[in-house]
């Protein structure tokens, strides 16, 4: 570079120019430069003024340009002026070649192909998809375009691989340009050729479709090389400075990946925890925040407690979304944070009771949470007497009737929680299976009673655990629970429960 191509002389004698001879005379400085590229990256710098002239004056100069060639390097002039992104401009003319097929003349089509063919020719195909990325949005559709045309008409295996490439290079346009069929191949295309470029090509493609949540599905049954790429590719491009919707975008689909993995990555770790600081009162937005919230998890941290909760409600709901990546987190939850979902009056009573209570009293409640059928089996009650062998049997009883007594609390009504359901279904069992005590008769004749309380919405708050309920009082044989059974007998108006109360009733007299 000349003396007066210096970053300081540069300028000043550009602007005097201006001043003096006028922009087009500027203009003409610039196109005669020996090192072309190195002048038109150094545009920018410019005052805006300036370079706002020059660029009036560069279009009138492109009119009257008789060759291809000066038309070109009007181009590219041009995009340095308005300070597009030429750091890649190379002598070799190639971002000139694409600039100058940007006009919308007669020709333009047949100008883009011939560039399309020379990125396709390409010795250096990652190098040439990080120059294509250089260039601006609209400049980037209209090459797409080109693209999915020559793609139509072309069946050389190799020549299809290399477009798939080139698009997601060109990543501006969304996926449905192509379709979803394609969409493995040009992803895994842009992996294979391009390298990181094609990997981080690949996610921008990925991040700019209008489908992002179906696509980042469709992206997890990739092969497991290409998939790690983009993990990589995502950890790379995330900016805490960026948008928040990018940024969301990114941890999303680099959690996403990593859970396909099965394989949690670091690189995220506070952007992931920022993302799952929000208020999980909806079941879509906890839903998007699963595969976030399983690295997190999995990585060995918490997430919030109420997120956890929410995740717990929407796995043991009746008819679950996403039930096999919940489950996932379900069970990486089973081992910390709260042992119940707090905001029911018996769940916030027994987690205030269990901070101060010895361990093994959250490793018994913890275990009841895994009630998740109507009877016990033989290993969960095995599993139930080995923790309550070092629990006091009657405090142990008095303690959990006195919680599952306010089942029946409005709020709790108005709130199912099929978790806490679970669990509690899993305390009776456990009072079930300790030494009869004088109360625990009366006690879970109470929780029944308030198990069938009916909520605002009709039907009773929990049959279930009416039920669970019912059958813990057959198996006590004292005359306590027969006592208990018959005063239910006359009380109970619910059919399935009322039943279950009569058979033992009538085999006990």
């Amino acid at each position: 570079m000349s003396d007066s191509h210096a970053p300081h002389g540069f300028e000043s004698a550009l602007e005097s120019l201006v001043d003096g001879d006028g922009p087009a005379t500027a203009c003409e400085h610039v196109l005669a430069a020996d090192d072309f590229p190195e002048t038109v990256r150094l545009l920018p710098r410019l005052p805006v003024d300036v370079r706002r002239r020059m660029a009036h004056a560069g279009v009138e100069m492109y009119e009257a340009a008789g060759t291809d060639e000066r038309r070109s390097r009007l181009l590219a002039v041009h995009a340095g002026l308005l300070a597009n992104q030429v750091d890649l401009l190379e002598s070799d003319g190639f971002e000139a070649q694409v600039l100058a097929s940007m006009h919308l003349g007669d020709t333009a089509e047949d100008d883009r192909k011939d560039a399309l063919r020379r990125a396709l020719a390409s010795p250096d195909p990652s190098w040439t998809a990080e120059r294509l990325r250089t260039f601006s949005a609209e400049h980037r559709r209209r090459l797409t375009d080109v693209a999915k045309r020559l793609l139509d008409r072309t069946g050389d295996p190799d020549e299809r691989e290399r477009l798939h490439a080139l698009h997601a290079s060109l990543s501006s346009a969304p996926l449905e340009y192509f379709g979803f069929d394609d969409l493995q191949p040009m992803l895994t295309a842009a992996v294979a050729h391009g390298g990181a470029a094609g990997a981080a090509a690949a996610v921008e493609t990925v991040l700019a479709d209008k489908d992002f949540s179906d696509t980042v599905d469709r992206v997890r049954t990739l092969p497991d090389e290409v998939r790690g790429a983009l993990v990589d590719a995502c950890a790379d491009l995330y900016d805490p400075a960026a948008p928040e919707g990018r940024r969301g975008r990114i941890v999303h689909m680099h959690a996403a990946l990593s859970l396909s993995l099965d394989r949690p990555d670091e690189r995220l770790a506070a952007a992931r925890q920022d993302a799952l600081r929000f208020d999980p009162n909806g079941l879509v937005r906890t839903l998007k925040a699963v595969e976030t919230a399983w690295a997190e998890l999995a990585s060995g941290r918490n997430i919030p407690d109420a997120l956890g909760a929410e995740m717990r409600r929407a796995y043991f709901s009746p008819h679950p979304f996403r039930a096999k990546d919940l489950r996932k987190v379900v069970r990486l939850l089973a081992d910390r944070g709260p042992v119940l979902n707090a905001g029911h009056a018996w769940t916030d009573r027994a987690l205030d009771e269990l901070a101060d209570l010895p361990p093994s009293w959250t490793k018994a409640v913890r275990h009841a949470a895994t009630a998740t059928k109507p009877r016990p089996g033989a290993a969960w009650q095995e599993s139930g007497r080995s923790l309550l062998s070092g629990i006091d049997a009657e405090e142990f009883g008095e303690r959990v009737l006195s919680w599952l007594s306010l089942v029946g609390d409005p709020h709790t009504l108005a709130h199912p929680d099929a978790y806490n359901t679970n669990a509690a279904r899993g305390l009776v069992w456990l009072v079930a299976m300790l030494p009869e005590h004088a109360e625990s008769a009366r006690g879970l004749g109470t929780v029944l009673v308030e198990a069938l309380r009916t909520p605002p919405a009709g039907g009773p708050n929990s049959p279930g655990l009416a039920n669970t309920c019912a059958r813990a009082l057959c198996a006590l044989k004292s005359d306590a629970a027969t006592a208990e059974l018959a005063r239910l007998t006359a009380h109970v108006s619910y059919t399935p429960t009322l039943k279950i109360l009569e058979a033992e009733v009538t085999a006990r007299a």
